[in-house]
């Protein structure tokens, strides 16, 4: 009787349990943490149930046995036949429409399925991209350990502007291969000329690191292998593969923590004093002939209130709202046409007062009495991404680059990390930094109890605390 009740018990919560657990491995995943480190007893009860499966014998129907750690699926051959590439393809449409594949009985969602095309369906792309041209175009069910080793080790060495021209057409492992050469070639010729200048050997060591092309990092490999596992889970779902050949071949935190130590990479970093000669440049201090310019406005705005550059450029009349006096934006999914990063997203920022005393409410109502929707009518999207941010990303770019102002690590984005490290030097608390910004409380109460969150006086008086001349 107590067998048969524990049948019953295991029936009702096995559906709660895989929910459960997916969700903690996706969660670990977007927080870049090891599950295993995280929780250390996961490890241990799937070691422990996987060697009662092994004891008992669970070799049938639906699995050939435990191999490597995990259940090997019986295979669909006329899945496992179908090239990576056509099912790679075949995944990332279904994406697109909104599935996420977290649940068999799983409805897609459109909304779901037009932030990945926007947002992430070019990364995904770049994935399949590389791992073809790295390891081969094979039949999906031929792909081992071997194999993805070897895309392992040769990602590594990919340069990091790899795919950034259009007009190279060499593979990834072409572009591999005739990088070291070239490296092979000049840095003995390099190393010599050095050592009759008598130049230390520490000091040629950082010369050399200047010749060397820079790789990519640590995270955008993670990014490749994160989306290429997750193709191969839904391989195995469908029984293309016998396990997936990902699965403990990914970079953990722990060996990303360790690459970027050693690896050269460029970190993203406010503006800091460089800011000063963003604002007092000539933009900011000329008359403007368009005085909705968005190359003046937009920069101010990420300083000042920390948004994105697309939640920015696409901010309607009706986003900047008023309440109990206070003048804010209304981050928002507003009419299906405004496109947000997370549904964290949706905030609201109260105007700094150096935006009011510059004029942004004097432009807003210039574009109500045009009869405007946008506080940026005029800003067009981009052909490849669709975005508006596309086109507008490139002309400030120029903009900084022209005026001598640009750096390695700043760029637009920097603003918005600017507003960051200056909220975090104010003495801005944990939850209100994360609400501003439109990340994830990971504080269970502010996450579940408070989300009514600060009044709109207190998060002014958090905002006005910046402070930029």
């Amino acid at each position: 009787y107590y067998a048969e009740h524990l049948i019953r018990e295991f029936q009702i919560h096995t559906g709660a349990f895989r929910t459960t657990v997916t969700e903690y491995l996706e969660a670990c995943e977007r927080l870049g943490l090891d599950p295993l480190a995280v929780t250390p007893d996961f490890e241990l009860a799937l070691t422990e149930a996987l060697k009662t499966a092994r004891d008992v014998g669970l070799n049938r129907n639906t699995y050939e046995g435990v191999t490597d750690g995990h259940f090997a699926r019986k295979i669909d051959t006329n899945q496992s036949k179908r090239l990576f590439s056509d099912f790679a393809l075949e995944y990332l449409s279904l994406r697109c429409q909104g599935y996420e594949f977290r649940r068999a009985d799983e409805t897609p969602y459109a909304a779901t399925g037009l932030g990945f095309e926007k947002s992430s369906l070019r990364n995904w792309q770049s994935s399949v991209r590389v791992f073809t041209e790295i390891v081969g175009d094979l039949p999906i069910g031929e792909y081992g350990k071997e194999e993805i080793l070897d895309f392992n080790n040769l990602l590594q060495r990919l340069p990091a502007n790899f795919g950034k021209s259009s007009k190279d057409k060499r593979s990834a492992r072409e572009v591999i291969e005739q990088t070291e050469l070239e490296e092979e070639q000049s840095i003995p010729k390099i190393i010599e000329r050095f050592r009759k200048t008598g130049l230390p050997q520490n000091e040629i060591d950082d010369e050399l690191a200047k010749v060397k092309r820079k790789r990519i990092s640590s995270t955008t490999m993670k990014r490749h292998q994160t989306a290429l596992s997750a193709i191969f889970r839904r391989a195995l779902d469908l029984g293309a593969v016998s396990s997936n050949p990902f699965q403990g071949r990914t970079l953990t935190t722990s060996d990303i923590k360790r690459r970027q130590r050693t690896e050269q990479r460029i970190l993203r970093i406010g503006w800091g004093d460089r800011i000063n000669d963003l604002f007092g440049s000539e933009k900011f201090k000329a008359p403007l002939s368009d005085i909705g310019d968005p190359l003046f406005w937009a920069p101010l705005i990420a300083a000042f209130a920390g948004l994105r550059m697309e939640e920015i450029l696409q901010l309607r009349l009706g986003d900047i709202l008023t309440e109990d006096g206070i003048h804010h934006f209304a981050i928002q999914n507003e009419l299906g046409t405004q496109f947000l990063k997370t549904e964290n997203s949706v905030r609201k920022v109260p105007l700094h007062s150096a935006l009011i005393d510059i004029g942004l409410l004097r432009l807003v109502a210039l574009r109500q009495s045009q009869g405007m929707n946008r506080l940026f009518p005029n800003i067009s999207r981009s052909k490849s991404k669709g975005t508006l941010s596309g086109t507008f990303s490139k002309n400030f770019a120029y903009y900084i680059s022209s005026r001598g102002i640009k750096e390695d690590g700043l760029d637009f984005h920097a603003l918005r990390t600017d507003f960051l490290t200056r909220l975090t030097r104010a003495g801005v608390p944990d939850h209100i930094r994360k609400g501003l910004m439109g990340h994830d409380q990971t504080d269970v109460t502010h996450a579940n109890y408070f989300r009514a969150g600060e009044t709109m006086l207190n998060l002014k008086g958090f905002v006005d605390r910046i402070d930029i001349n």
